[in-house]
């Protein structure tokens, strides 16, 4: 895939983005050009290849938007919404768009809503989603829709529905869902609500709802119980899949992959901060009902309000040529010096892109070459070394020794400092319950990063505890110390792990944060 993000840029494809390649999910994002009536449009674009569970996810989310006008707006306003905001963007550890639209179908399909789209207390006489769940409806109900709305007990596990995870050899995903002879269910989502009245009280309660109403410590958000079950809980979840029970923050129940968390890159301060944006779009349609009088604002301008863009920045893509193909102006171009500012986004874009050249050349002066470009932008050092930890946290192994390298050259060369490294790899280790979620490897990885920069004095001992005490869940602090003395000691031998861990103040540091008992348990495992 590589390859053809290359082939992309030299077809004129523009902003190639190759930042998820090593993700769980590979994917290769970009945009494509076109001229409509005169004007150029760009067609943002994602290619993933030899992966159906997306086909299934997406095949799900066409058929909600085919029986359901209202679903389609709504989604399109969330989506807008999100993006203008900046909290639609998983490689700075918020939501990704399909997380949004799992909220939306959860909160549409979970609660019960009147002729005028306000949420009611639940009835089990009379139940009244706004959207049927098609993964839990009754397909005989669904056929002719009258009376109560009804749902099956459970999704039905047949030879057919059983599809084997392309990733994961012992799991089985159910991809069953209600797909066939639509018309009742189209009939149903037009029927049982004001179509064009209800989508404005629809979105004010989303809105709400997700900012003051849903028990996010106690709840993840789910399409798997029933209209008439109360929401997954937290504790579930960390009985069945091993998810976190100790962070108040936001979880999503992928509709197939149930062990997948669709939110596990939300980090917790991003996580306050998007609930945040719930409330202020809230607030503003409230705002903007009764402060209008008697003339009610129109759908547009309550739409433009809650999207209004956090920042209009200047047309930096085209001042830095990104346009033509790449991120920054050709080599001499004048990007230093110029008074042109880099987007953090763009700059995460480009360290991502110089990563996966890294890995393939090993051309340690390109690299030089390269970083130099873009140090006289505010804040570069920190953000690349920040993106390139983030980048490992999702690799390959097979990769992460190619990143290591890389780090400890720009390190060595003076061209990242010391901080940069602290503040990066801190970050990592704080949440790194998290990232544990997609990649169980990652203590192993955090260990490899930090013997790599123990061994050049960069990092200590002391400063990983401080570090691993900031870990909310208690259980992974262990793992956090057990990986770093593994690879020492892989590393560099058993008397290099004594030295390293052996001397009073490292000692004492590690047995504030895992207690004496603990700490001998650990270093057991290597006499």
């Amino acid at each position: 895939m590589t390859n053809l993000a290359d082939k992309f840029t030299e077809a004129g494809l523009t902003d190639v983005d190759t930042v998820r390649l090593t993700a769980r999910i590979p994917i290769v994002k970009f945009n494509v050009p076109y001229k409509h009536d005169g004007e150029e449009i760009l067609v943002e674009c994602d290619l993933s290849l030899q992966n159906p569970l997306a086909c299934l996810n997406t095949s799900l989310l066409h058929t909600y938007s085919k029986i359901s006008k209202t679903t389609r707006v709504l989604a399109s306003i969330i989506k807008r919404w999100a993006k203008n905001r900046d909290i639609n963007n998983p490689s700075k550890h918020t939501l990704s768009s399909y997380g949004y639209v799992i909220m939306l179908l959860s909160f549409l399909t979970s609660n019960d809503f009147d002729k005028n789209g306000h949420l009611r207390e639940k009835n089990a006489n009379s139940p009244n989603p706004i959207l049927p769940n098609l993964q839990l409806v009754d397909p005989i109900w669904a056929q002719n829709p009258h009376g109560p709305y009804r749902e099956i007990p459970a999704k039905p596990k047949t030879k057919e529905t059983m599809v084997q995870h392309p990733n994961e050899p012992n799991y089985y995903v159910n991809s069953y869902f209600y797909r066939t002879g639509l018309e009742g269910l189209t009939k149903f989502c037009s029927e049982n609500h004001n179509t064009e009245s209800a989508l404005g009280a629809l979105l004010a309660s989303f809105f709400h709802y997700f900012a003051y109403d849903f028990d996010y410590k106690k709840h993840v958000v789910s399409m798997s119980a029933k209209h008439s079950s109360p929401p997954i809980e937290r504790e579930i979840k960390a009985e069945e899949d091993g998810w976190s029970i100790y962070k108040t923050s936001l979880a999503i129940e992928d509709p197939f992959e149930l062990f997948y968390d669709v939110a596990h890159v939300v980090k917790t301060p991003n996580f306050q901060h998007i609930r945040k944006e719930f409330a202020l779009a809230y607030t503003k349609i409230v705002n903007a009902a009764y402060n209008s009088g008697d003339h009610l604002p129109s759908g547009k301008g309550i739409i433009d309000l809650i999207c209004e863009p956090v920042s209009t920045e200047s047309d930096i893509d085209s001042a830095l040529g990104i346009g033509a193909g790449g991120i920054l102006p050709a080599r001499g171009a004048g990007s230093r010096g110029s008074g042109q500012v880099l987007s953090e986004e763009k700059l995460k874009i480009w360290a991502n892109n110089m990563s996966q050249k890294f890995m393939q050349s090993k051309d340690k002066n390109e690299l030089i070459m390269s970083i130099e470009e873009v140090l006289s932008f505010p804040n570069a050092s920190k953000i690349i070394v920040a993106t390139i930890f983030d980048y490992a946290a999702d690799c390959k192994a097979s990769e992460l020794k190619s990143i290591i390298e890389m780090l400890e050259h720009l390190y060595r060369s003076g061209k990242v400092t010391k901080s940069d490294i602290e503040s990066a790899l801190a970050d990592l280790v704080e949440f790194i319950d998290s990232f544990a979620c997609d990649n169980p490897r990652i203590y192993d990885y955090v260990g490899d990063m930090f013997c790599s920069f123990a061994n050049m004095q960069a990092l200590t001992v002391a400063w990983l505890a401080d570090c691993t005490s900031k870990v909310i869940d208690d259980s992974c602090k262990p793992k956090v110390i057990d990986g770093a003395m593994k690879s020492i000691q892989k590393e560099y031998g058993t008397e290099a792990l004594k030295s390293c861990f052996g001397n009073a103040s490292e000692r004492q540091a590690l047995e504030r944060l895992l207690g004496k008992a603990k700490l001998t348990e650990l270093e057991a495992q290597f006499v």
